[in-house]
Formats: structure tokens, sequence, C-alpha cells
């Protein structure tokens, strides 16, 4: 962790040892992190600073709130079902009915249907980790963590019990730039463009893009994200903000005083294997980009 008015020889000295090819250290940018912190987790700068990143970086709060880490996310999944009123490639009902695709005149039609399978997905993950949480609550006491835990003691409770004082949980996301790259792909192509109709679009990704070779290599050539492109960018900072903004309020509606959703897990090769094509000219199997970064070329 760094912050500006550090001692600077410890930086030299952790860019030194990435410079030399280690893994660790990573690093933290105090000065970002913490006001980051206080807004996605509603807490206050005091209760920020406890930060620390968890499995492969997810932020969660030392000593005030348990570290619930259960349940990941396949963003392209919501872009699936947004596609299809609901459903996935297989036909499987995972999402809510939003629409069929010819029923989407403008880009902005489609985009409003996303962001309801996203409150449907984030509502379905808050309720879970609240199912979670009563669970721990009736079958484990986690007593020695209770007692690491401020203010378990005081209120003579175990964490789960009515102990801790924020009851907050993560969300692991996976395949934020390809969803967001395939919206991109989506509105050049079928929307300013006009070169193809959502229903062909849609039979491309249900065949792998079988005999459409030549789609394919349009979406891939489609503005991506990262790639200092304002369109594609702007569209990725649009996407991450309302899909927060929807998990915050899916955690509102549940005892839980925080939920958050990460970028940085390795799970979107895992997670990809099991994913159909996406618009973005992804093939079916192959993994998401990993976290928020820009997809491998």
């Amino acid at each position: 962790r760094f912050y500006k008015g550090q001692n600077p020889a410890l930086l030299d000295r952790a860019y030194e040892v990435v410079g030399e090819g280690c893994i660790y250290p990573m690093l933290y940018n105090d000065d970002v992190v913490i006001p980051g912190v206080m807004q996605s987790l509603h807490v206050d700068e005091k209760t920020a600073e406890q930060y620390f990143p968890l499995g492969c970086g997810e932020y969660m709060i030392a000593h005030v709130s348990p570290s619930m880490l259960n349940l990941g996310w396949n963003l392209p999944r919501s872009l699936d079902a947004a596609l299809r009123n609901g459903k996935n490639a297989e036909g499987r009902q995972i999402g809510i009915e939003t629409g069929v695709a010819e029923s989407f005149a403008t880009f902005e039609e489609l985009y409003r249907a996303f962001l309801r399978q996203v409150e449907y997905s984030a509502s379905v993950g808050a309720e879970l980790y609240t199912d979670v949480a009563a669970q721990y609550r009736g079958e484990n006491a986690f007593l020695f963590g209770s007692l690491l835990t401020d203010d378990c003691l005081q209120r003579n409770r175990a964490i789960f019990d009515g102990g801790v004082r924020y009851l907050g949980a993560c969300l692991m996301g996976h395949g934020f730039t390809n969803a967001a790259d395939s919206l991109t792909a989506i509105r050049q192509e079928v929307f300013v463009r006009k070169s193809l109709s959502l229903s062909d679009l849609i039979q491309a990704l249900d065949s792998n893009f079988d005999g459409r070779e030549d789609l394919r290599k349009r979406l891939l050539n489609a503005p991506k994200f990262g790639n200092d492109n304002r369109e594609a960018d702007a569209c990725f900072e649009s996407m991450w903000n309302d899909v927060n903004a929807r998990v915050s309020k899916a955690a509102a509606a549940t005892p839980l005083d925080f939920l958050s959703i990460s970028c940085v897990n390795p799970g979107g090769y895992y997670m990809g294997r099991g994913t159909g094509a996406t618009a973005d000219g992804r093939l079916a199997g192959t993994p998401f980009a990993i976290g928020n970064a820009p997809t491998a070329r």
C-alpha cells in the first residue's frame, strides 16, 4: 500500500522487485482505493482505511465485516438473456422476460433490457448471500473469528448472530470487458451500420460463427475497450457504473449492509469455457478477458 507523503524509497524498492520479474509485491494506491472503498461499500474514511485485498484482490474490511466471497457472476450471460428474452443459447431460462430481439428498435431499448437482466442477477446474488449468512448463523458459530472481530465481545454475539458491525459480501464478476465490447459491436453493426439484424446476430452466435467468419471479423474489428477508443471506453465505463449501482440497490433490499462486485478474479478462464460465442467476436469456450483488462488479441 502506498500513498502521497510516504517514504518514496519503499515504493522504489517495490518497483525494483517487480522489475526483477517477481509476482509480488502487488501495489495498492491508498489515495485512490480508500475513496473507492468509501463509495462502493458505503463506509466512512476511518473504516475504509482498514481495507484489505482478499483472494484475487477483492476488497474487504478487516475485523468489522465477514469476508463472504462465495458467488460468481457471468456478465455476458446477462447479455445473452437480454438478447433471448431471458434464455440462454440452449433455451434454458436464466433470467426474466425482457422482450424478444425483434422488439428492440434502438440500442437503448436493448441496453435497458440488459440492465433489467443485471438487476435480476444482482437481486439473486443479494438474496443468496442473505441465505448464506442465515445458514452460517444457524450452523457455524465461528467463535475464534468472532474473538478477532470488533464488537462481537462487546455485543456478546458471534459474527453472524448480530456481532459483526457490517454484514457485507462480494460477487466475483467475470466477462465485463467482453460484455462491454459486445454492446459496442452490436451498436455499431446492428443499429448504426445496420449490416445485420439482431436475429441474424443471434443465429451466428448460436452456431459459433459457423460459416460466418466474415461477420466474426467485423465484430472483432469493432472498437474495443482499452485501445484509446472513446466510444468503446465510454461504453465500458457506463456499463460498469450501471452494474455497480444495481448491485448496491439489490443489497439495500436485504439485510446486507453492502454488496460489491469485483472484476479482478482470473475465473474468466474457466467461466469462459462454459459460455457460448459473444458479440465481440469471441468464440464459444474461449476465455474471457481477465478482470477489467482489454481483450488479448
